[in-house]
């Protein structure tokens, strides 16, 4: 209670004391692509998951495409070519009419069909009718009425279903097929007789074996042109690809901070080198690109795979002298047994070693200096490579690193903010919210992670949080921004990072806040199995000492407009 009364007439003495009202700048908003690495399994399919980042969201809808491609991952297509030429004549049929290519010698039927139009020469886009006829009969109408008045010279575009429409005036780049023709528009003959299709999925499951057919005409009159070609992209379902191309729309509504994009990728059991494959952002509305490019790193998991390194070791807190270390499993090889912890006073030396069990978390009273740390997997056929290094800065003159995840929330008057500390430099002594906009000024918290307060008086404000210990001030977490009074606005999200082990029968759950979305001021532990139940939480963690069976176990955030997702799969452990 007198931390809260300190809390209020510290908020209160900045706005009174010190500070006028200043104008605050809301950041513009933008959306990141991130990494992902999966195990590619040994049959059927896995699945990529992207997730897609929306930060410093607005009040408007903001929307991104994506497209597939890159690294060393296959996409299984095959590459058919009429490169012949066509003359577009300023009105009438092209010659010839139809351009025709034939495919032989596939197997399988179609399962992913990409058409790229070769140096487009014109000088009145909108003019031309373009359609596609498959050996057995599809017709799909790929482009008409597109492109304006804009002169084009050479150019060269790809069609696939997802991509946004060909624009005006037309460039390189990847689009949907576009019809804008009228309702009911029929081609000369000899092509057929509409209704035609609009999407390349139209010809999914036919046999793409045989003569393929593309009818060009000028609808109007004064302009006229010529196609260096036309190119086909086929996959089937014969093809071996590796994963199958993609391109797509993501909407986020106000409020919604994340998306994803689900790439399947093919298993098997044949061993081979780990393979990548890259997810692209392009054509942004509402929002700048911070990150386009997403890579899905697919680690073999055949032919006999020794013993991989942890992955994502972190130094998660410094508490004086107490160093706690947190860690994850590798996703492919054998199952470790425990890890080798190895330290040095310089990058990659190793001045001690101590092996430690198969739990993923480790604390030591550590004595004072810089020390870098790394760890291995240890399983009786052997021990892995180290895993990333970190370095832990204890009882050392050495400055906070930048929390992270910063969040906010908004409840009539009540604010609430989350983040996390992060130990890339040494612990923090105090955390210190600085504040501006309507009222500005800075406010020292102690250590913690969490602030709340109720009473904000009317406005917009940017808050950032940062650490401050001996060795100075570190730099600020990323801003947010606020605006009082308000309602509770955008999707709270999972606890990320949410782990369960055992040692013996004493369990042991751990998670980190979220990163995305509004700030949670609790959390929901809820069990199911040998026993069932729900905690309420306001600690990220929970330790405890169980009887034998299967327990499963899920968490979720709150806060004071209510509960978030559940943390997604549940995790199921078995105390023998």
């Amino acid at each position: 209670m007198k931390g809260l009364v300190r809390r209020r007439l510290a908020l209160a003495t900045l706005g009174v004391l010190c500070f006028a009202a200043v104008g605050s700048t809301r950041q513009s908003p933008t959306v990141a692509i991130e990494d992902v690495t999966l195990a590619e399994g040994t049959g059927g399919t896995t699945t990529a998951t992207f997730r897609v980042v929306l930060r410093n969201p607005n009040l408007a809808e903001s929307r991104v495409y994506y497209l597939t491609g890159g690294g060393s991952a296959t996409a299984g297509t095959s590459n058919w070519s009429y490169a012949g030429g066509l003359t577009i004549p300023t009105s009438g049929t092209a010659s010839p009419y139809p351009a025709t290519l034939n495919v032989s010698g596939m197997t399988g039927t179609i399962q992913h069909l990409a058409v790229r139009i070769d140096a487009l020469t014109h000088t009145f886009p909108a003019d031309i009718d373009m359609l596609l006829v498959g050996p057995t009969g599809q017709a799909v109408m790929i482009m008409s009425d597109r492109g304006g008045s804009d002169d084009v010279a050479g150019v060269s575009f790809t069609l696939m279903d997802g991509a946004p429409p060909i624009p005006t005036p037309i460039v390189p780049g990847t689009y949907a097929p576009t019809d804008n023709a009228p309702v009911g528009e029929t081609l000369p003959a000899p092509a057929p007789s509409g209704p035609y299709g609009s999407t390349l999925s139209a010809f999914n499951g036919t046999n793409p074996n045989g003569q393929w057919r593309v009818y060009v005409v000028d609808d109007q009159s004064s302009d006229g042109g010529a196609l260096g070609g036309v190119t086909l992209f086929i996959a089937t379902t014969a093809s071996g690809a590796d994963y199958i191309p993609r391109a797509g729309l993501l909407t986020f509504p106000p409020g919604t901070p994340a998306q994803w994009v689900t790439l399947p990728v093919a298993a098997d059991a044949v061993a081979e080198p780990d393979e990548t494959v890259n997810v692209q952002l392009f054509s942004p509305t509402n929002v700048a690109i911070a990150d386009p490019l997403g890579t899905a790193t697919i680690l073999n998991d055949d032919g006999g795979v020794g013993p991989k390194p942890p992955r994502g070791l972190r130094v998660d807190s410094i508490a004086g002298s107490l160093l706690t270390l947190r860690w994850d499993p590798p996703l492919v090889g054998p199952v470790p047994n425990g890890y080798v912890l190895e330290a040095g006073t310089s990058p990659g030396g190793v001045i001690a070693s101590l092996p430690l069990g198969p739990a993923r978390t480790f604390s030591i009273n550590a004595p004072s200096g810089s020390f870098y740390l790394r760890l291995r997997s240890t399983t009786a056929g052997g021990t892995s490579a180290v895993s990333n290094e970190v370095v832990a800065h204890v009882g050392v003159p050495v400055a906070p690193s930048a929390p992270a995840d910063l969040l906010g929330n908004v409840g009539t008057s009540r604010v609430a903010l989350s983040w996390r500390n992060t130990f890339t430099g040494a612990a923090p002594s105090t955390i210190v919210l600085d504040v501006s906009g309507t009222l500005s000024g800075s406010l020292p918290l102690g250590v913690t992670d969490t602030f709340t307060f109720n009473g904000m008086p009317n406005g917009t404000y940017t808050f950032s949080v940062r650490g401050v210990n001996a060795g100075g001030s570190g730099p600020s977490s990323a801003p947010v921004t606020l605006t009082f009074p308000g309602t509770c606005t955008g999707v709270l999200q999972a606890p990320s990072h949410f782990d369960v082990y055992r040692v013996g029968n004493v369990l042991t759950l751990l998670w980190d806040p979220p990163d995305l979305g509004p700030a949670p001021t609790g959390y929901v532990l809820s069990a199911s199995g040998a026993v069932s139940g729900s905690l309420p939480l306001s600690a990220r963690g929970f330790s405890a000492a169980v009887p034998p069976g299967t327990y499963v176990f899920d968490v979720r955030s709150t806060h004071f407009c209510g509960t978030g997702a559940l943390t997604t799969p549940p995790v199921a452990i078995t105390v023998p």
